[in-house]
C-alpha cells in the first residue's frame, strides 16, 4: 500500500476535522434553536442532560471549528475539547 503523501494527510484531517464539527454543531443547535427541527427536542430543559450535551455541543463544535495547525495557540484546544465531544457522544452506548 502506497503512502498518503504527508500534505494531503493533513488537509484531510482537516476537513475531517471541520465536518465533525458541523455535525455536532447542527445537532446542538437543533437541540437549543430549533434549527433543524427535531420532535424530539421540542420541549427541551435547558439544564437537563440533553440541555447541557446541546451547550457542549454548540461551544465545542466552534472550539474544534477554530483549532486550525499545530503551531497556533488555539490547536491546544483540539484535543480536550474532541475528547470531551467523543465520550459525551459515545456516552448513551
Amino acid at each position: 500500500m502506497a503512502q498518503i503523501d504527508p500534505i494531503w494527510s493533513d488537509r484531510m484531517l482537516s476537513v475531517l476535522r471541520i465536518i465533525a464539527a458541523l455535525l455536532f454543531l447542527q445537532h446542538g443547535l437543533a437541540k437549543y434553536f430549533g434549527f433543524p427541527h427535531v420532535a424530539a427536542f421540542d420541549n427541551l430543559k435547558v439544564l437537563s442532560l440533553v440541555g447541557l450535551a446541546g451547550a457542549i455541543e454548540i461551544v465545542g463544535s466552534v472550539l474544534l471549528l477554530l483549532g486550525r495547525q499545530p503551531s497556533s495557540c488555539r490547536a491546544r484546544w483540539r484535543l480536550p475539547i474532541s475528547c470531551r465531544m467523543r465520550r459525551e457522544a459515545s456516552f448513551p452506548y
